[in-house]
């Protein structure tokens, strides 16, 4: 279910909502920094920023690349092409006459490309338009929203209303064959990371049976649902492919949905590893992209009727004027990312939100959001809440990072991230993302028992609560 592709070029869309996260994906294919500025600067003199998406075609001969650069420059658009590889023949290696390329333009423009291609005998070009003019089809209603500079410093112009819909106090979200209530209490959601990269685990349950035996444990420490990475999303890290990522996502995930009686979620941006977890019964797709890096997420999520968690996300870091800057910035960002799933048919009662700490957000701002945490609950979805063994944790306390995947590393940040989690219960949280399930659960449960039950009561509306 893979729509991004077609048969030849093995051509997918690149949509984001910003030029930054463009960059992003490009440079992570080794596009050239300088081109990409160059483009930006083409891109910022466009009326209106029209510009809508960017195709990405693999293993295109350098002499057809040659002449789409020409064709695609002329009509108003941009070619990016990647780095040449090198083709191991056998003990000598030599320089391969194939190339990838990123076709960015509007709509219009690239619709004028393939009438033009269509129209021409050289060779490969008429085959290679047909299939763009396929996929372009296929996306033709996402492609009415412009890839621009999003706003770094000012704030929206419009703040998003609070919402009129109405939460009971005790409520079910249907995940699939499982689900979750719902009732004021802390639900506690345990990490299983199976990567050998992620900052304070990586490596340890690689091994299916270790990772059995994890998930095992944590459902002994009272874990509400189970939450499991194949890529990790440290700062620095690259990302790998999508079939990299489900060949380690896909041995631990099958025996774990086979004896799991919690709902079991997915950490993953990508809509291929998506489509691959939820059809082998997986629960939950936790995005932390929010669907806005992967253009078929959203479809993905209403097929499968799949709950989705979104995160706010940001490439590099913005400043911001105060405090509401920031937060009107991530309710528009999760606004955003909730009416990509509503669209498309999945009910807002399968719609978590998370503030995404540590993702592209100084110390200060990652306090900043904890402070004002209850702020979300205009979105009127439940709020998860992911600060375990973040680096915001050993930066505030000047506790060194190296060293945390040992024991004496882990407990210096232990009771950190329960004091963080419980004020995130007061603030307005309902699911906490962590390592340690039993000494948060114990610490969330006393805090809620101080706290009494929270939620809305039937008939309540949000705006009366908050």
């Amino acid at each position: 279910m893979d729509t991004r592709k077609n048969l030849s070029y093995d051509m997918s869309i690149l949509e984001f909502q910003n030029f930054d996260l463009l960059r992003d994906n490009l440079l992570r294919g080794g596009a050239d920094s300088a081109k990409l500025t160059e483009v930006e600067s083409k891109l910022t003199g466009v009326e209106g920023n029209a510009w809508t998406c960017a195709v990405k075609l693999h293993n295109v001969s350098v002499d057809i690349a040659y002449v789409l650069e020409k064709v695609v420059n002329g009509l108003g658009g941009a070619i990016i092409a990647f780095p040449i590889k090198d083709v191991d023949t056998g003990g000598a290696k030599k320089v391969s006459d194939m190339t990838d390329i990123a076709i960015l333009g509007s709509a219009e423009i690239l619709e004028e490309f393939c009438s033009l291609a269509l129209e021409r005998p050289y060779s490969g070009l008429p085959d290679l338009a047909q299939d763009l003019r396929e996929l372009l089809a296929y996306h033709t209603a996402r492609l009415r929203t412009p890839v621009s500079k999003y706003p770094r410093t000012s704030a929206p112009e419009k703040k998003r209303p609070v919402s009129s819909r109405r939460l009971p106090r005790v409520w079910k979200m249907p995940c699939r064959d499982r689900s979750l209530i719902f009732d004021g209490k802390p639900l506690v959601m345990g990490i299983l990371n199976v990567t050998p990269d992620s900052f304070s685990d990586g490596g340890l349950y690689l091994d299916p049976e270790d990772a059995l035996r994890y998930a095992d444990r944590l459902l002994e420490e009272g874990a509400d649902l189970i939450d499991i990475g194949a890529e990790s999303t440290r700062p620095g890290c690259h990302e790998v492919t999508h079939e990299e990522e489900w060949s380690r996502l896909e041995p631990v995930l099958l025996p774990v949905l086979e004896k799991c009686p919690v709902p079991v979620s997915v950490d993953t941006h990508k809509a291929y590893v998506a489509v691959k977890a939820l059809d082998a019964g997986a629960h939950i797709i936790n995005d932390i992209w929010g669907l806005q890096k992967d253009a078929d997420m959203a479809d993905v999520a209403a097929y499968f009727q799949a709950p989705v968690i979104l995160s706010h996300n940001q490439s590099g870091i913005r400043t911001y004027a105060s405090d509401q800057d920031l937060m009107d910035d991530i309710l528009t960002f999760l606004e955003h990312s909730i009416d990509l799933a509503v669209e498309k048919g999945l009910p807002e009662e399968m719609i978590i939100v998370d503030p995404g700490i540590g993702f592209g957000k100084t110390v200060e701002q990652n306090l900043s959001i904890l402070r004002n945490l209850s702020g979300l609950r205009s979105l009127c979805c439940p709020i998860l809440l992911g600060v375990s063994r973040k680096s915001l944790i050993s930066k505030t306390l000047g506790l060194p990072d190296e060293g945390l995947g040992g024991s004496r590393g882990i407990l210096e940040v232990l009771a950190p991230t329960i004091a963080l989690n419980v004020l995130g219960l007061a603030g307005g949280a309902s699911i906490f993302r962590v390592h340690d399930v039993a000494e948060n659960k114990r610490a969330l449960r006393m805090a809620h028992a101080v706290l009494g039950q929270e939620g809305w009561t039937e008939g309540e509306s949000l705006e009366e609560k908050i």
